[in-house]
């Protein structure tokens, strides 16, 4: 797992190509994040850097991709199953 100072590091590497519009094409290697966990980490060691407003956004293009994801149970409460 990414320790903080790795997360951390990871985390500079991309706020700085936000900032400067530089592209990078990978993190480097001693970085980069192996499994979804340490991705995490270094989200939200991205988080500290651009503040509260900062997050993910996600293309939702195709009509699969639109439909919300509930358990049967609660899509039939909510009216979408």
């Amino acid at each position: 797992m990414l320790d903080g100072e790795r997360a951390a590091r990871a985390a500079d590497v991309l706020w700085d190509a936000w900032c400067t519009g530089k592209r990078i094409d990978a993190l480097p290697a001693d970085v980069h994040p192996a499994d979804a966990a340490e991705g995490m980490a270094a989200q939200l060691a991205m988080e500290q850097l651009a503040g509260p407003g900062y997050g993910w956004k996600i293309a939702a293009t195709s009509a699969a991709g639109q439909r919300p994801r509930l358990p049967s149970g609660v899509a039939h409460l909510a009216g979408l199953g």
